[in-house]
């Protein structure tokens, strides 16, 4: 409107007048100073709009003992996998997965479901960061952020502030391990050290089962036993990874094994199960189930099917995923 040009030379002398007519130079120069501190907090503060919790002072800078982070930019997270195909189907489990699920597509579980087989994406958020040894949050951040790569990282005010993991979906269950049932799975070693193997498992809804399982570990096609390891089902939890570690073999890489499964003392209904994927994505080995006893017997392979496994492999005296050394290899 034209009278807005004239209100501001109006607002501007009325300023001058009163800087010069009532403060002296002393007064004017410190209000000025108060004013440019003002504005200079002011440009910082809304600079981050919408996210102002994502504010710290640039003087100390931003570590992850300080605990930034109230659910701001999981709106960007779920903006970019609602882009993914058939999104609307999908699960994600996700720190914060209220605030996520507001703006996610498909389905948002706590991140304690990440172990859950449909699962297919895990997200990490800044807050997890900096807590009590003992919390459980920092179990996820040495499972994910320690040891894998994200597809995806969110930025705010120019820090890390969300991780996006893909996860691989075992939906799929090869029904109770008992008496004569072997589930099994053939990899190659892409490194030496080899020294421990993950497996999926499932106890059918925490059911309260108690037998001995065995794990053994062949190198072949020699069928040299390498590793016995002997449990109870009881260990097992529910839709979760159970470490079975070894003494690392040394000259491990691109050396074929077998590892596999049994539990004689099992019993129908006191049996627990392992995950595995169809239409499976490992090229380099295959996955076995028999009920007969005779893993290796060719009615035995299931064609393009996964057993949930990872390798893992001992250096400087601690466990790297295959997939993580992969990634430090290729840079």
């Amino acid at each position: 409107m034209p009278v807005f040009p004239a209100l501001v030379i109006l607002i501007v002398l009325g300023i001058e007048i009163f800087f010069l007519r009532f403060l002296t130079k002393k007064q004017i120069f410190y209000y000025l100073g108060v004013a440019i501190l003002i504005a200079i907090q002011a440009y910082f503060v809304l600079s981050l709009h919408p996210y102002y919790l994502a504010h710290y002072n640039k003087i100390f800078p931003a570590a992850f003992a300080h605990h930034l982070g109230w659910g701001e930019g999981l709106n960007l997270a779920a903006d970019y996998l609602n882009q993914k195909k058939d999104a609307e189907k999908t699960y994600v489990a996700s720190w914060y997965q209220e605030e996520f699920g507001t703006f996610y597509l498909g389905h948002a579980f706590h991140l304690n479901a990440r172990n859950q087989g449909r699962v297919r994406y895990v997200i990490l958020y800044r807050n997890m960061f900096g807590r009590v040894p003992d919390h459980w949050a920092n179990d996820v951040i040495d499972e994910y952020f320690k040891q894998r790569i994200p597809e995806k990282v969110i930025q705010i005010n120019n820090l890390d502030y969300i991780w996006i993991y893909p996860k691989k979906i075992y939906e799929r269950i090869a029904g109770e391990i008992y008496n004569e049932v072997k589930v099994g799975q053939t990899f190659v070693a892409k490194f030496d050290n080899l020294a421990r193997i993950d497996v999926l498992f499932a106890n059918y809804s925490s059911r309260p089962n108690n037998a001995d399982l065995v794990f053994h570990l062949f190198e072949m096609p020699s069928r040299k036993e390498l590793a016995t390891i002997k449990i109870n089902t009881k260990e097992i939890e529910d839709n979760a990874w159970h470490q079975f570690a070894f003494k690392p073999i040394d000259n491990s890489k691109d050396k074929k094994y077998l590892f596999y499964i049994d539990s004689k003392e099992s019993r129908p209904g006191n049996a627990v199960t392992v995950r595995y994927q169809e239409p499976g994505e490992y090229s380099q080995g295959e996955m076995y189930l028999s009920r007969t006893g005779d893993l290796l017997d060719p009615k035995s392979k299931k064609a393009n099917a996964d057993l949930g496994f990872e390798l893992y492999y001992l250096q400087d005296d601690k466990f790297y995923l295959e997939e993580t050394l992969e990634i430090q290899n290729a840079q």
